[in-house]
This record gives C-alpha cells, sequence and structure tokens, in this order.
C-alpha cells in the first residue's frame, strides 16, 4: 500500500488510546492510525449506504401506496 508521511496532532485521550492499541497488538503507532483511520471511512460508507438504502424502501413504498391510491381512486360505485 502507497504511504505518504504526515506529522499530524491528536488530542491526548486520542493518542493514548493510540498507543494502548499499539502496545497491545505490538503493531507500530503509525499502522494503528491508518487502521483507525480505514474503519472509520468503511463506518461512514456503510453508513451513507444504509441511508441510501432506507431511503430507496421509503421511495418504493410511497410508490406502491400511490398507486393503491390511485387504483381505489379511479374505481366508480353504482348508485345506492
Amino acid at each position: 500500500m502507497a504511504s505518504e508521511r504526515m506529522t499530524i496532532s491528536l488530542p491526548t485521550k486520542t493518542a493514548k488510546r493510540m498507543r494502548e492499541m499499539a502496545r497491545k497488538t505490538g503493531k507500530p503507532l503509525s499502522r494503528v492510525i491508518a487502521d483507525e483511520l480505514a474503519e472509520n471511512e468503511s463506518m461512514k460508507l456503510r453508513s451513507k449506504l444504509a441511508a441510501d438504502y432506507q431511503a430507496a424502501a421509503k421511495e418504493e413504498e410511497t410508490r406502491r401506496a400511490t398507486e393503491d391510491i390511485s387504483a381505489i381512486a379511479g374505481e366508480t360505485f353504482p348508485d345506492a
């Protein structure tokens, strides 16, 4: 994987958590941070896909309801 060298500043709490994860996993700190960023991007994508799926399902539900209502609205009833 191609990489680019960067200098970043992290909140103290986040930096401590990253160092602890690196220590526990035996991975370099840079790898732990890269993995966390990749996971964050993946979660964002999954969230967007879920929201898009829900919107599409709602549109389909609305379309079906509109078709049902249109069918009923077009019916004629005999005079009582």
